[in-house]
């Protein structure tokens, strides 16, 4: 009720979804609150009763009158909006034309190439009667687009506003527009799976504040009329923008729906594990893989000159591959490679340097940034000994006067530029100039540039440095293996907090004693405690750096030793506070795991139940307490039953599933409450790869050549990828689809 008492009115507005319904109803350009129709050409107000409205001007004596008119004079266009059914011959044109419009979005291809396969598919099958009548150019294939993509979005739709789901969202500023793709996980009865796709691409037009993403994902769910008690989860990656406890989209949301879940990324927190411990190593190995890549890159001659080196020395030749930093899973291959082309890369920018300058004096300049800087302070230190010197020999014979202050070369930098020299120390302003002279003819002999080329064959040349290649070759496939899985579309919410604790179980086997391990409560090991750790001939760095370190010097054997275990304490201690081991929802989860399930317990299943209440299936004539009675009747029945032949299935969702076919005695479904619960649980997202797939798809679709495909149309691409279910050759579209798809073709 208003203010006034009088009742509050909600105005109704046009929404896509009545395109498909009604096709010869558009959007109007009067506003949201009109719709027009193709046929009468007229404008139709819709605020007050949305579908009703238009149902009445169907019915109407002027739209029906319009219609016989124009299917008098013979108008097949105008017949096409009205017939249920048509021709055989129509009906296999139509397909061909869906089938090739699918093969074009599954493989990435611009949509202008419609224009010439109509009359290549008459040249090349010139005894078809399809091929004959098949006409569709790019501007079809997008209509064929839209209704493909709409009729998809509206069986997503019709199955988030009835089960569960969660979604990902991530941010995008690769185009003008900044995109904030809803992605929706969810569970699919069709397929039994848990699936995944592009709800909305979510353009923003403000700042992109965790607040107005939040809002415009609020305002999707209610134009789509989807309830927001039905997202259980939220998952983006680990940015303050997102997940921020003040300010992140997160907390947006949780004023909305106040239980819905937030997950990091996991994939992400295992990338940045890995490399935040890379940094603590000396040799900056990221950086030189990337060096090596770009200095050879745009040469065909460096190139060539390469493979001479690799037939020289007997090895594969083989191309140096780009490190992408962003990318997870690119430095294992890109290190291996470097590793394996060692020796011919060395000799090769042996050659470079030769070419560029005096050996010896390029050794000198390229030396590491530690050994630069203490050479560079002891250098300096002998200097201002030295200038000291002179001064007092020049002072004991009487050539500075007795009242020359004496002052050292720190002291003089401290001395303002605007400040005056005082009477007594004329000698010493002439002096002082005549020092600072000699201090920068110095630095500028010590500054020299050195080339990329010097850098890379120091970097190779050193024993030091290959050791370190191979210890992050022998220790990255310990954080990739478990990223891998991660990243793959099956559900592992279930087992998420067990491939983390894997991770970190792994670290702490190579440098921590074994009995601390076994005897301690994984997180709570002190690892950083020296006599909880292996002695340096025990510590686990891999058998490839193991035998170069033992050619080294004690001192560079205990020099690596030691940066080895700072490694090992990094990653640790990264994994120990930013990963969510602790997490109440990934300890609950867990009871998804049919592997593990005699061991798990009802109370897992109330911790959801009492976070998100519709969870639980109530039927008719049913209480909630028998509900519940009911549930975990079925819940202990599942721990005592025989799922051998279950658990040979490879993925979670699909186990679940086959649990809910089984039947009683009687018939009846044996494990349906419980099945319902557990695929829930799986909806919740364990990473947010789907999202980066999303943007990979962006990139290879709207591209330089492409930048002029609209945010619509690319929303009607993604949409069909991301909730592809099969090949393009293996669609099947049924007869109503087909009917959609030539009336809209036909529209346009």
């Amino acid at each position: 009720m208003s203010s006034d008492g009088k009742k509050k009115q909600y105005l109704q507005s046009y929404r896509d979804v009545y395109a498909v319904e009604f096709p010869c109803i558009k959007k109007s350009q009067l506003g949201a609150m009109y719709a027009h129709c193709t046929v009468c050409r007229t404008d139709i107000k819709i605020c007050c009763g949305g579908k009703t409205d238009m149902k009445s001007h169907l019915n109407s004596i002027k739209h029906r009158d319009t219609v016989k008119v124009l299917d008098t004079h013979g108008s097949n266009n105008i017949r096409t909006y009205f017939t249920n059914s048509f021709s055989e011959s129509e009906k296999s044109t139509i397909r061909a034309e869906c089938l090739f419009t699918s093969f074009l979005v599954e493989h990435n291809i611009p949509l202008n190439v419609a224009d010439h396969a109509s009359v290549l598919f008459k040249k090349i099958f010139p005894d078809s009667e399809i091929a004959r009548k098949y006409s569709c150019a790019r501007t079809k294939c997008s209509a064929i687009m839209n209704v493909l993509s709409a009729e998809k979005k509206k069986s997503v739709i019709d199955d988030l506003r009835k089960t569960p789901f969660s979604i990902g969202v991530d941010g995008s500023n690769d185009t003008d527009s900044k995109m904030h793709p809803i992605i929706v996980t969810y569970f699919d009865e069709k397929s039994g799976l848990i699936s995944s796709g592009l709800l909305n691409l979510n353009p923003i037009k403000d700042r992109s504040t965790g607040k107005n993403i939040a809002q415009s994902i609020i305002q999707v769910f209610e134009k789509l009329d989807i309830p927001i008690k039905n997202c259980i989860a939220f998952g983006a990656d680990n940015a303050p923008v997102m997940l921020g406890e003040k300010s992140g989209v997160a907390f947006f949301l949780k004023e909305k729906h106040r239980e819905i879940i937030p997950i990091g990324c996991s994939c992400h927190l295992i990338n940045l594990a890995a490399q935040k411990a890379a940094a603590v190593l000396p040799a900056d190995i990221e950086q030189t893989v990337i060096d090596i890549f770009y200095f050879l890159e745009k040469s065909a001659n460096r190139k060539e000159s390469l493979k001479e080196f690799q037939r020289l020395h007997n090895t594969e030749i083989r191309k140096i591959l780009k490190h992408v930093p962003t990318r997870w899973l690119s430095l294992n291959k890109c290190l291996g490679r470097l590793v394996g082309q060692w020796q011919p890369l060395l000799h090769y920018f042996l050659k470079e340097v030769k070419r560029s300058g005096p050996l010896e004096c390029s050794l000198v300049l390229v030396k590491d940034s530690r050994e630069r800087k203490i050479k560079d302070q002891i250098s300096q230190k002998r200097k201002l000994e030295n200038e000291n010197d002179i001064h007092n020999k020049k002072k004991q014979s009487g050539e500075i006067h007795k009242y020359t202050v004496k002052k050292t070369c720190d002291e003089k930098d401290k001395i303002p530029n605007n400040s005056k020299p005082q009477k007594c120390q004329s000698m010493d302003v002439i002096q002082k100039q005549d020092t600072k002279f000699k201090k920068s003819e110095g630095e500028k002999n010590q500054n020299v540039s050195v080339s990329r080329e010097e850098k890379i064959f120091y970097f190779l040349s050193s024993e030091k440095k290959r050791a370190y290649c191979h210890f992050l070759l022998y220790i990255i496939p310990d954080f990739e293996t478990k990223n891998v899985i991660l990243q793959s579309a099956a559900p592992h919410i279930h087992k998420l907090r067990d491939l983390l604790l894997d991770i970190l179980k792994g670290l702490f086997l190579k440098f921590v004693k074994p009995s601390v391990v076994k005897n301690t409560p994984l997180l709570k090991v002190d690892y950083k405690n020296a006599e909880h750790q292996k002695e340096d001939f025990d510590l686990s760095v891999g058998n490839a750096a193991f035998e170069i370190v033992k050619t080294l010097k004690p001192e560079e054997q205990k020099e690596f030793y030691k940066n080895v275990r700072k490694y090992f304490t990094e990653a640790c201690s990264y994994i120990v506070k930013k990963f969510p081991l602790t997490n109440d929802v990934l300890q609950n989860a867990d009871v998804a795991n049919l592997q593990k399930i005699e061991e798990q317990s009802f109370n897992k299943v109330r911790f959801f139940i009492n976070k998100f209440p519709f969870l639980l299936p109530i039927k008719e004539n049913e209480t909630s307490s028998d509900a519940w009675d009911r549930l975990q009747e079925q819940f202990h029945a599942l721990q005592a039953e025989d799922l051998n032949n279950v658990l040979k299935l490879d993925r979670a969702d699909l186990q679940i599933h086959a649990i809910r076919e089984i039947k009683t005695v009687e018939g009846m479904p044996k494990f349906d409450r419980i099945s319902d619960i557990l695929l829930s649980i799986l909806v919740i997202p364990h990473s947010n790869a789907e999202c980066e797939r999303l943007f990979s798809m962006v990139k290879k679709n709207r591209t330089a050549h492409r930048s002029l495909l609209s945010d619509a149309l690319l929303e009607s691409l993604l949409t069909l990828k991301t909730t592809a279910d099969s090949f393009c050759y293996e669609k099947n579209f049924s007869d109503e689809l087909l009917e959609k798809a030539k009336i809209s073709s036909n529209i346009v």
